[in-house]
């Protein structure tokens, strides 16, 4: 059991859901500043951290990785 939460938060922290969990904080950092800029500049590095995710996958899909960004 010990093994599996540990492959389980490596998996979350370090692997390819570790960006989308690192995207998903900068999107919503990007919602809570004030100045459109910081918006703006937040909202697409969260867009270009989700790129690999959606890169890597094994059935690759092109419209959802144009959705993203």
């Amino acid at each position: 059991m010990e093994v599996l939460l540990r492959d389980f938060w490596a998996d979350q922290i370090f692997g390819l859901n570790g960006l989308v969990n690192l995207a998903n904080f900068a999107l919503l950092l990007a919602f809570s500043v004030r100045d459109v800029l910081k918006l703006r500049i937040l909202s697409l590095a969260s867009d270009v951290m989700l790129l690999p995710y959606y890169y890597f996958q094994h059935r690759h899909s092109s419209s959802s990785t144009g959705f993203g960004s």
